[in-house]
C-alpha cells in the first residue's frame, strides 16, 4: 500500500482542480484577416452586399498585419455579417477594432455593430456606430472595443454592417485585430457541491493517512 493513497489523492485532486477551472480557452481563428480572406469565418452576404478583406480602403489601413475586413450593406434591413465562434474562460477578455463608414443620410440610419452572442442569443454590444451617431455621411476613426466574459462558455463574435429604408446608398464597417487575453476575473468560480465534497474528502484522507505514518514510526 506505501506510495498508492498519496498517488490517487493527487489524481483525485487534479481532477477536482479541473472541475474548478472551467474549460480551456481556445484562439480564435484568423483574427486580423491575414489569410487575405475569410478563412475561419462564417460570412453572410445579401444580394447586393459584399464582405472583402482588404489591404486599404480609403484612409484607413490595418490596425495590424496587412489586412482587415470590409463588409458592405445592401437592400433594406439586410445584414452583411461574419461570425465566429469562441471558447472562453471566466474573466477573460476578447477584443479588437471596429471604424463606420456612413454612405447615407437620416432618416436612413445605417448602422454598425461587433455583438456578442451565446446560444444564437445577443448577449452584449461591445461597439456600434451609426448614421445617427457619425452624422449625415459621417465616419469614424479605428476605435477599439472590448468585452470580458462572465463565465465560461462557447461564445460568437459577430460583425455586421446594416442598412436601413431603402438600398440607395451603401454604407461600409471595418473590422481588425481581434484577439483573446487574459483579464481580472469578476471574482474565483465558486466550486460544485459535489467537487467540494470530492476535495474535503481528499483532504481528511490525506490527514487520517499521514497520522497513521507518524503512529507506525512511534
Amino acid at each position: 500500500m506505501k506510495g498508492k493513497v498519496p498517488i490517487l489523492f493527487a489524481v483525485v485532486m487534479i481532477a477536482a482542480m479541473g472541475t474548478i477551472g472551467g474549460a480551456e480557452a481556445a484562439l480564435l481563428t484568423n483574427p486580423g484577416f491575414e489569410t487575405g480572406d475569410f478563412t475561419g469565418w462564417n460570412t453572410t452576404i445579401p444580394y447586393g452586399g459584399s464582405a472583402s478583406v482588404v489591404s486599404s480602403y480609403g484612409s484607413y489601413g490595418p490596425v495590424e498585419g496587412n489586412y482587415f475586413a470590409r463588409l458592405k450593406t445592401d437592400g433594406s434591413g439586410s445584414y452583411t455579417t461574419a461570425e465566429q465562434e469562441v471558447k472562453l474562460v471566466l474573466g477573460e477578455i476578447l477584443s479588437g477594432w471596429a471604424a463606420f463608414i456612413a454612405g447615407d443620410y437620416m432618416p436612413y440610419n445605417d448602422n454598425a455593430y461587433v455583438g456578442i452572442l451565446s446560444g444564437g442569443i445577443p448577449i452584449a454590444t461591445p461597439w456600434s456606430a451609426s448614421v445617427s451617431t457619425v452624422g449625415d455621411y459621417g465616419k469614424t476613426p479605428w476605435q477599439s472595443w472590448s468585452w470580458t466574459a462572465s463565465g465560461a462558455g462557447i461564445y460568437t463574435l459577430e460583425y455586421r454592417v446594416a442598412n436601413a429604408l431603402d438600398s440607395e446608398f451603401d454604407s461600409y464597417a471595418l473590422f481588425d485585430a481581434a484577439e483573446t487575453g487574459s483579464g481580472d476575473p469578476p471574482g474565483d468560480p465558486v466550486p460544485e457541491p459535489g467537487t467540494l465534497l470530492l476535495i474535503g474528502t481528499g483532504l481528511a484522507g490525506l490527514a487520517g493517512y499521514g497520522k497513521l505514518r507518524r503512529s507506525r514510526k512511534k
